[in-house]
């Protein structure tokens, strides 16, 4: 198919959302039902679970799907209409913000935020809290199984990016192994973090939005598609082929920002370990693609929020 599929302007509010479904489906559910408000849209339905394109495309879309055997019958989108989905995509994550049901749900998220971090003090824990701000851009869970062959971590149930507590953990490990250059064995690290016989005694939070998120889309584009696949040697007549992704960005003037929180009844060690992983965000970065510029987060100055 050549050139740009049809309606690739209609992105409005207006827009018809029409998914794949099987032809027996098609035949009772007609697709002038699936006008939905973008307001009433789960972000991780629509990137894992249900990608939607608009109605015009619907030709373009059966044109370019094909079920391959190797890929045991799985759906695959090929070539231009796959590039105008990814772009999409990122028009509907950013407008979704947009909506008042999203800012709702940015506001819930942090009052049951809050409503954690008082639970924690009440059981005798000392917490800690402190945004960080995407310096550049952002993605976590790159390698998440996806029909578009990248993916991103959304959370289950509200369906916004969010850094898991595993991956938060894992880089204030893996920084103070590297950067302070500690053993498994060391005492404070066994303490801090645990092992096969003692349990951490610090408490990981998973890092979620201040506010709703800033999204980009980013490609990486491999100029030898062949010789990576053993086919032929690498030559300059290769056709570069674009492979996107999704990352969290930010503005002209402002980045993402996430939220932080540690627990201990440790004080000290909190303190310590709060300090390893402001320390590791802004050197190492976290997620995907670090060594290429992703993922560096600043931490905020002054007094942490929560920390009182």
């Amino acid at each position: 198919m050549k050139g740009r599929p049809k309606g690739r302007k209609s992105d409005r509010k207006n827009t018809v959302i029409c998914y794949p479904l099987p032809k027996d489906v098609q035949d009772v559910l007609p697709y002038e039902t699936l006008k939905l408000p973008i307001s009433n849209l789960n972000l991780g339905l629509l990137f894992h679970r249900y990608i939607a394109y608009p109605k015009e495309w619907r030709g373009e879309i059966r044109d370019a799907l094909q079920v391959r055997q190797k890929l045991a019958g799985r759906w695959e989108l090929e070539g231009q209409v796959k590039n105008e989905l990814w772009r999409f995509l990122e028009r509907q994550a950013n407008e979704l913000g947009n909506s008042k049901g999203m800012r709702k749900l940015i506001d819930a998220l942090k009052g049951r935020m809050d409503s954690i971090v008082r639970t924690y003090r009440d059981l005798g824990f000392e917490v800690k809290c402190f945004t960080a701000e995407v310096v550049w851009r952002l993605t976590v869970g790159l390698g998440t199984p996806s029909v578009l062959d990248t993916g991103m971590t959304l959370h289950r149930i509200f369906g916004i990016p969010y850094i898991p507590a595993s991956a938060v953990k894992g880089l204030t490990h893996h920084y103070v192994m590297e950067e302070k250059e500690l053993k498994e064995d060391d005492p404070q690290v066994i303490k801090a973090f645990g092992d096969q016989k003692n349990k951490g005694q610090v408490i990981f939070l998973d890092a979620l939005p201040a506010e709703y998120p800033v999204f980009q889309l980013d490609i990486i584009n491999p100029h030898y598609g062949p010789y990576y696949q053993g086919s032929e040697p690498p030559a300059d007549y290769h056709s570069p082929k674009p492979v996107y992704f999704l990352t969290v960005g930010r503005t002209r003037s402002k980045g993402s920002v996430f939220n932080f929180c540690l627990a201990s009844k440790d004080e000290d060690l909190l303190s310590c370990v709060e300090r390893w992983l402001k320390e590791a965000l802004k050197g190492f970065g976290i997620g995907a693609k670090t060594r290429a510029g992703y993922g560096e987060l600043n931490p905020a100055d002054g007094a942490d929020k929560g920390s009182k």
